[in-house]
């Protein structure tokens, strides 16, 4: 099978920004072709699916995907960049009866209004994140000493769950949260520090998932790095190893379908394609009769006639029979 590029679902450290480790996968397979979806804060861990080579193309179908975290908040401070890494600029912690009244019932009032962030919302994108404004990244201007007006992003939260909480010290707690791409957890953090009348922060963050990447699945740079000293092609590893995965498992969530070469042919060639009655997705995976991944349709006005989105083999193969 000719190399087709693929998946690797890195387990970024904390300490460094996504990009290195777009740079140190360029390294290892020796390509400038990679990418990453869902940038990390370089304080945050976790898993960071990086596409190199041809898979580059499917990145988009795996951008949207939800995304699960655990997260350490800390009470009572907040910061301007609402984590760890920022420099405190409000405290607020709460006093001994406070403290008292938050240990009631298990942290019945703590746990209620983390609940309360469960469902949609209107987040505004907090000043030190590498959003784009003008061309420019927000955390450009925060370190400018500028605030930029921006608008508020719609986000879903699907589940809030408190982990634990322990009141040694500045009150800590850890969360698990399921949200929609795009949702910025440490601003979650801090509006719950206000929610409960203090101030609050992000102390750690890891991403426990991205859509079907997983942090079961996912390999450290240590890893990488020693499995390609052991490999003569390091390119062998996709679909081998643990956390190196074939390009359409960007795609594993979309509807698959098999379609035998007449329908292959129209499709690379961007013309329609008839489905059968009962196709009623609106996008299908495709693959020919030997389970050769080919790209994806896209379902047209008519309701059984799909268009190619995305083509992903060597459509010359096709085009000359």
């Amino acid at each position: 099978m000719a190399y087709e590029g693929g998946i690797v679902n890195v387990l970024k450290p904390s300490g460094i920004n996504s990009f290195k480790v777009v740079i140190f996968v360029r390294r290892i397979f020796g390509t400038r072709k990679v990418g990453h979806i869902g940038t990390l804060d370089p304080f945050a861990e976790g898993v960071l699916p990086v596409f190199v080579d041809k898979a580059t193309k499917l990145a988009r179908y795996a951008d949207g995907h939800r995304k699960k975290y655990r997260v350490c908040i800390s009470l009572g401070a907040r910061t301007d960049t609402q984590d760890v890494t920022g420099k405190i600029t409000e405290e607020k912690y709460p006093d001994a009866f406070a403290l008292e009244e938050l240990r009631r019932d298990d942290f019945k009032i703590f746990k209620e209004t983390v609940k309360t962030f469960v469902g949609e919302s209107y987040q505004l994108t907090p000043m030190y994140s590498a959003r784009k404004v003008n061309g420019k990244p927000l955390y450009k201007y925060a370190r400018e000493g500028k605030e930029i007006q921006r608008d508020k992003k719609k986000i879903t939260i699907y589940s809030a769950e408190t982990v634990s909480v322990t009141t040694e010290g500045p009150l800590a707690a850890y969360l698990d949260i399921e949200c929609s791409a795009g949702t910025y957890i440490r601003t979650i953090c801090d509006d719950l520090g206000v929610k409960l009348g203090y101030f609050a922060h992000a102390k750690e963050l890891i991403r426990l998932s991205s859509g079907p990447f997983g942090i079961e699945d996912s390999v450290s740079l240590e890893e990488i790095e020693r499995l390609s000293d052991e490999m003569e092609d390091v390119r062998e590893l996709f679909g081998k190893e643990k956390g190196f995965y074939l390009p359409d498992k960007a795609v594993q969530d979309i509807p698959k379908v098999s379609l035998d070469p007449e329908r292959i042919l129209q499709m690379v060639r961007g013309q329609m394609v008839d489905m059968e009655q009962g196709s009623t997705e609106d996008k299908y995976a495709v693959y020919d009769p030997d389970d050769k991944f080919i790209g994806v349709i896209k379902r047209m006005d008519n309701d059984f006639e799909y268009r190619a989105e995305r083509v992903f083999t060597d459509v010359n193969k096709f085009k000359k029979q």
